[in-house]
Formats: structure tokens, sequence, C-alpha cells
């Protein structure tokens, strides 16, 4: 008990409760409710004042056996009740004023009220720590105690200053305010923070803060040297790095990073480094300037989140590759519940680094998490986080994801958007049968966009549903168009509408679209692949082989890659090495049905007729159990010479509504049945031209 009491007094004896400090409602007391109960009572009299007038002159004018001396003395009331709300509203006209005042001033006072109780909890939470110590800190409590009556005359400050003046104020009580945060954070973090011979120092700079010369916003900007306007044009924002002592936030930190990364996107003039390749880096130990040579930006963008109990400290600095200077950095300290609010604040802060000739005077996009769900929102970057691995497990969980996200809060517009994408690439991977897959993810685009149809995500999810299931090249097209105004640094984006420049025939400008995809992601595989692809379809196989073989430099285990470096092979008629390609990307994609598929016509061109009706019996046989496109049956046919099974095979790809339909027309496997009519008329039913877009 003794001890108790020892401590309650040692507490108090540096951390006392102001004096005259006054409650918001007292402030009330004094300022208004008088007036305004005083205004209401005049307006009472004045309504039973007029309501009189209105009986008199009623009584008066209908009773026709007064005498005029009676009526004429009638008036006498009348006029004294005229005069009285007169008097009335003269006062209320008087009081008037008086009262707007009391209002500005009770505006004032919430104002101050607000920063009080901010400064307060925080010297509270501050004291309540070193209170927590087995021995006392007069320092400490001389830098707290400091800090507190500085803070006081701060906002007694607050009363009758300009607004500019007043904003400036604000700013350093929420500066010194963040500051306690921090040392509160770090305390969390340390247990023997107060205890370190810098404790004190760190206490008195807190306190010293708020006697530091006001400054604007603009004025407090950062006075970091400023890059040239060359080497300002392009940039990356790496993973952040989990600094948590659980280490529980690392989808949160990638989530923040990607978010990030979409905002940036949608500035024309910046090129910004795509997810994949930016990730890349993620477990490697490069510094800055290899990372930035690599990925040829001028600048990086990197940071960190540490979790404590439950508040977040983000820090956010942007590097000059050149040098490794740093060009910004800054710290923010908030709530976990105030995650969603603080990306849109990195965000501004980054472009506002980033504005210059280059980039001229530009909107500071949003980061827009559409949601004020904090649940919903960790299953979207969930799923964002499946959604990137690819494979069909984690494509499948992905829409799990999702779905859970939309069960918590339907009209959120991105998890919506992020559905669609990952149903579009289960389809397009075959992983679901078409009419599983491709309409439930134009339903989801377009609930999306019913919801935000700014989001170019969803318009480009929109627009390949409509391509490789709908077959309508015109929304399509349309889609994309809107897609690019939205973002024209969406690399996914890019990347599928080279593919549909492509299936149209127009192979210089797939490619083009490819190149542009690159540069906005170049070390991702797909994307790399993508221009050995565009340029296969092309017929220039010799500069596909070459892109190819330079991927999988990249990752020699990459099926697609492997897939399409076996059929270019097999185009140049070396056919060794297209079935050393062929059996790895079997391998690596463990038994598709596209890799199988594809060794199977390489065994028919062969004349292996053994080994290639092997392989259409277990394609048969995977069918039981899942989806396998009949295009793939009806290649292995085609490359065997065999054109009426092909044709048959091709009619049930068309009836399933397959999405490798739309390669009709520029996959060779088909070169040799262009002229027949069962061909061409499956050609046009996918909406193509079976004359005009064959490549030379």
């Amino acid at each position: 008990m003794a001890k108790e009491d020892n401590e309650t007094t040692r507490a108090q004896g540096f951390y006392q409760p102001l004096p005259d400090q006054r409650s918001l409602e007292e402030l009330e007391g004094r300022t208004i409710r008088g007036q305004l109960l005083a205004n209401r009572v005049s307006h009472l009299f004045a309504a039973i004042a007029t309501l009189l007038i209105l009986v008199n002159l009623l009584g008066t004018a209908t009773n026709t056996t007064l005498s005029l001396m009676l009526r004429a003395w009638s008036v006498i009331p009348v006029m004294a009740l005229g005069l009285t709300l007169a008097l009335i509203f003269a006062h209320s006209y008087w009081t008037r004023p008086r009262i707007l005042e009391a209002q500005k001033a009770l505006v004032s006072n919430r104002r101050r009220y607000g920063y009080e109780f901010q400064a307060r909890a925080a010297e509270e939470r501050i004291a309540d720590r070193l209170q927590g110590l087995p021995s006392r800190h007069p320092d400490l409590e001389s830098s707290l105690d400091s800090g507190r009556q500085a803070s006081t005359r701060a906002l007694e400050d607050l009363t009758g200053v300009t607004s500019e003046e007043c904003a400036q104020k604000c700013a350093l009580l929420d500066a010194y305010r963040v500051a306690l945060d921090n040392l509160e954070i770090e305390s969390l973090l340390r247990p023997g923070f107060f205890t370190l011979p810098g404790a004190p120092e760190a206490v008195k700079a807190a306190a010293g803060i708020l006697e530091s010369r006001p400054q604007t916003p603009a004025a407090a900007r950062s006075t970091s040297p400023i890059p040239a306007p060359s080497q300002r044009h392009s940039v990356a924002v790496l993973p952040f790095a989990d600094l948590s002592l659980e280490q529980d936030q690392r989808i949160f930190a990638d989530g923040l990073a990607e978010e990030l990364i979409n905002a940036l996107t949608k500035l024309e003039g910046l090129r910004v480094i795509a997810r994949g390749s930016a990730f890349a880096f993620a477990e490697r130990d490069l510094d800055i300037q290899e990372i930035g040579k690599k990925l040829e930006v001028e600048t990086v963008l990197e940071g960190s989140i540490r979790k404590a109990a439950d508040r977040l400290r983000i820090t956010v600095q942007l590097i000059r590759v050149s040098d490794a200077e740093h060009l910004w950095s800054d710290t923010y300290d908030r709530k976990l519940v105030d995650l969603l609010v603080v990306q849109d604040q990195i965000a501004a802060a980054v472009v506002g680094q980033l504005q210059d000739e280059v980039l001229g005077e530009v909107e500071i996009p949003s980061v827009r998490t559409q949601t004020e769900s904090l649940e919903a929102y960790h299953l979207y970057l969930k799923g964002r986080h499946f959604w990137n691995k690819r494979t069909p497990t984690d494509l499948e969980q992905s829409v799990d994801q999702f779905e859970a996200a939309i069960a918590l809060d339907p009209s959120y517009a991105l998890a919506h958007a992020g559905l669609a994408d990952a149903l579009n690439l289960l389809g397009y991977y075959s992983v679901l049968a078409p009419a599983k897959a491709f309409p439930r993810a134009r339903e989801a685009a377009q609930r999306a966009l019913t919801l935000d149809d700014s989001l170019a995500e969803a318009h480009c999810s929109l627009a390949f549903s409509c391509l490789l299931y709908d077959w309508d090249w015109q929304q399509a097209g349309d889609e994309f168009a809107r897609t690019f105004e939205l973002n024209p640094g969406y690399a996914t984006a890019h990347h599928w509408f080279a593919e549909y420049l492509a299936f149209l025939g127009r192979h210089d400008e797939a490619t083009d679209q490819a190149r542009t995809a690159l540069a906005l992601d170049p070390l991702s595989l797909i994307i790399n692949v993508l221009l050995g692809w565009t340029f296969y379809y092309a017929r220039r196989y010799d500069e596909a082989i070459e892109q190819l073989q330079e991927t999988l430099k990249l990752d020699s285990s990459f099926a697609p890659a492997q897939l399409w470096l076996g059929l270019a092979y097999e185009r140049v008629g070396d056919l060794d090495r297209a079935e050393e390609a062929l059996r790895q990307a079997v391998a690596s994609s463990s038994r598709s049905p596209l890799t199988l598929a594809a060794l199977g016509r390489l065994h028919a061109v062969r004349g292996e007729r053994g080994e290639a009706l092997a392989i259409l019996e277990e394609l048969m046989l995977m069918a039981e159990t899942r989806y396998v496109p009949s295009y793939h049956i009806a290649a292995i046919h085609a490359r065997g010479q065999e054109d009426e099974l092909t044709l048959d095979w091709l009619e049930r790809a068309r009836q399933e509504r397959t999405n490798w339909m739309v390669f009709l027309n520029i996959d060779p496997a088909w070169d040799h049945l262009r002229d027949e009519p069962r061909f061409r008329a499956l050609v046009q039913e996918v909406g193509l031209d079976p004359d005009a877009l064959i490549p030379c």
C-alpha cells in the first residue's frame, strides 16, 4: 500500500491536471446557451403577441353590438401588443451579432479542445510509461513538464489568431503529439527505452518542437537537393520491409508498395516499374544502385513498416540511383485503424517530390482503398498476393480471398475487379472451363465499374473477357482504350492489349505494346515470354528463339518460355531441340494439357504415331477430371494431317467457347486448312476475317 501511495505521489509530482481547464460543455454554457435561451423566449413572446393581435382584430371587426367608444378603446391593447412585438424583434436583431460571435468562439474553442485532448492524451501515456519505471528520472519528468507548459501556451495562442497563424500553430501541436507518439512506440518496441542515456534528450526534443518557429506546409517541405529533370522520369517502388517483432505485416507491406505503384502509374511522363520486376529484389542482398541499374530507373522508393500494439510506423525514402543520395524521406506514425488513410498521404508526398519539368503540374493520384473495412482490405491484399503468383492453386485461393472481401463489403469495387482478374486467368490457363470462368469474370468487372467507372483494372479485365469469351472485338478495343486513358502505365493492360493486336494480325503494333509492357516490367517472366510470343505468331521464328532463350536465363524452369521455344524450334526444323524444350515444359508445368498437346504435335510431325496417340489418350483421361480444351486435341490431329478430325475438334472447341479460338487466324498449326470452307466459317464465327490477317 505504501508503495502504491509513493508511486502516486511521485507521478503527481511532475504530472498534474492544469488549473482552470474547462470542458467543452462549460465553454458552450458561457458563450451561447444563455443568449440562445433569451432569443427563444423572445420569439415565444412575439408569437403570443401576434396571436393576441389577430384575436383582437377579429373580435372587434365582427362584434356589431359594441359602441364606437368601446371599439376605439380596443385599439389601445392592440397598439401595446404591437409595440411589444416591435421591441422583441429589435432585441433579436440586436443580439444576433453577439450570437454569431459566440458561435465563432465556440468553433475556436472546439478546435482548441480537440488539440488539447490529443496533446494531453499523448502526455498522459508518456507519464504512465515513466510512472512504471523502477526509479524516478527527474530529467525526463522535467522535459515532459516543459512540453506540457509549452503546449498550454500554444493552445492559448489559438484564440484570436488569423486562419493562417492558426494553421501554423496547429501544425506544431500536431507535430508535438506525433513526436510523443513516436516515443511511446519506441518504448513499446524497446521496453528499456526511457532508461537509455539519450531518452531525456528525445523527450526534450519533442517538447522543443513547440518552441520552434511555425512553418507553413510549403515552407516545411524537404530542402534536400532536387535532381535534374532527366533524372526523375522513372521510379521503382520496392517491397516495403516488415520490421515488426511478430513479422506479421508482410502482406500489408507488399500491398502498400503495390498500391503506391498503381497510383503512380497514372501519371503521364513517369515510367513506373511494375510490381513483378520491383518485387524480384525482395530477397536479394543488393544495394539501391545495383537495383536501379538492373531496372534502368533513376529513382527508387523504398520503405519499412513496424507494428507495435495498435500502432504502425511507416518509413519511406526516395533515393537517386546515380549517387545513392536520399532526395526525401518521411515517417508516418498512425494507429492501425488509420492505415487506409496513410497510403494517400504517402502517395501525395511522393508525387510532390517527383513533380518537375518532366511531369509538369499533375494531379496527385489517390490510392483508392475504397472500403472502410480494415478486414476487407486485408483480404483484398491477400487476394492480390495470391493472384500475382499465377499458379492454379494460388489463383483459386485469390478467388476465395476476393469473395470474402466482397462478403464483408459488397460495395468494394477493387475487390470485384480483383475477382474478375482471377477468374479471367483461371479461364485463360484452362484451370476452369470457359463457361465457368469468363461469364463470372465479366459480371465481376461490370459490377466493379457500376461501383466505380474510373477503375482501370476493371476496364482491362472486362476487355479481356470480351475478347476471350464473347469474341466482341469492338467492345474489347473500347475497354482497352478506356484503360489507357485512366492508367497509361498499367503493364498488364499493355500485355493483354498486345495479344489483342496480335489476334487481329497487327503484329508490328503488338510487338510495340509488348516492348512497352517490358519497359514497365523488365524482369517479368511472362512479359519477357510475351515478346517472344509476338515474334512467334508473326512468323519471326529466329527472333522468337533469341528472346525466349534470354527469358530462360532469368528462370531456366519457366514453362511458358520452354513451351514457345520448343514450338519455334519446331517451325525452323530443329526437331531435336524442340523435343528437349517441350519435354522440359511438360515437366515444369506438371504435365499441363497445353504442354502435353505441344509435345503430341511434335510426335505427329516426326511421324511417331504411337507416341502421339499415347498423349491423346492421356489427354482424354485427363478430361474426365478437369477441363481440357478441344483446341489442343485438334492441334495434334492437325499435325498428323487428319483434317476432318481436326475440324470436328475445332467445332467442339467453338461450342466450348474456349479462349484458344481467338488464335485461329495466327496459329501456324492451321496454315494448311485456311482454304477449307469449314475452317473459314469457324474463323468468321469468332468475328475475324479469314482472308485479311494471315501473316506473310
